[in-house]
């Protein structure tokens, strides 16, 4: 049931000529690339901002991150 509560991340480009098939390689890239911005990001003395907060929401049953 992994990924049951995930909403996931969606967009539309409705201006693009693209195969139906490169846009869901497109949205993989996107995720991956958002999931990693979570994980790394930092400020100054690798204060790690999201991922902290990300897991002390979880730990509360509170599954958001406030900007």
């Amino acid at each position: 049931m992994e990924g049951f509560d995930d909403p996931g991340i969606f967009f539309s480009n409705n201006f693009a000529t693209q195969e139906p098939r490169e846009n869901q390689l497109n949205l993989q890239v996107l995720k991956k690339q958002f999931k990693e911005f979570i994980r790394q990001f930092h400020e100054g003395n690798f204060n790690y901002k999201y991922r902290d907060t990300l897991k002390r929401n979880y730990n509360l049953r509170l599954y958001y991150i406030d900007p």
